[in-house]
């Protein structure tokens, strides 16, 4: 499951998300590769880039959607579990 909230507090220092851009990264490649990698994904639309995100789900993963709360990725991640 990935949370994708905005940054409370810019940092000129870190790139915000950049471990999680990373890890998204992984699971887009593993989707590309025809493994079935089973994760979910909401953000609450401030997160950095989230547009690019949303563009290259529905170019390789057509069928997901990023989850607009908290609640409903949970829920999502939930389902994927017992799946």
């Amino acid at each position: 499951m990935f949370w994708l909230p905005g940054e409370a507090m810019h940092n000129h220092i870190k790139v915000y998300g950049a471990m999680t851009w990373f890890e998204l990264g992984h699971c887009i490649a593993d989707l590309r590769r025809g493994n079935n990698p089973r994760f979910c994904i909401g953000s609450d639309g401030h997160f950095p880039e989230i547009d690019i995100l949303q563009y290259d789900l529905s170019i390789e993963a057509p069928e997901m959607s990023i989850k607009k709360t908290l609640d409903a990725t949970c829920f999502e991640a939930i389902q994927i579990a017992c799946r």
